[in-house]
């Protein structure tokens, strides 16, 4: 994830480490509003282009972290 410093065109920065793109395992991700459409927050990856958000628009960005951060312990 970018540093603050970083986010020259992002809206938001989180201290919260985001995990890997789920889908093609790239770091680039990030808390983005310029993608958000109609909720405050969404996360992005500037690899493979996946917008993440959650259904709930009252949703906080910690919400939105932890279930972008959620994943499937592999059996």
């Amino acid at each position: 994830m970018a540093s603050c410093k970083d986010c020259l065109h992002y809206d938001v920065c989180s201290s919260e480490e985001l995990k890997p793109c789920p889908f093609c395992g790239e770091r680039s991700v990030h808390l983005d509003k310029a993608y958000s459409y109609f909720r405050d927050t969404a996360i992005y990856c500037e690899n493979c282009d996946i917008i993440f958000s959650l259904d709930d628009v009252n949703a906080t960005e910690e919400q939105l972290i932890e279930a972008w951060n959620r994943r499937i312990d592999k059996c």
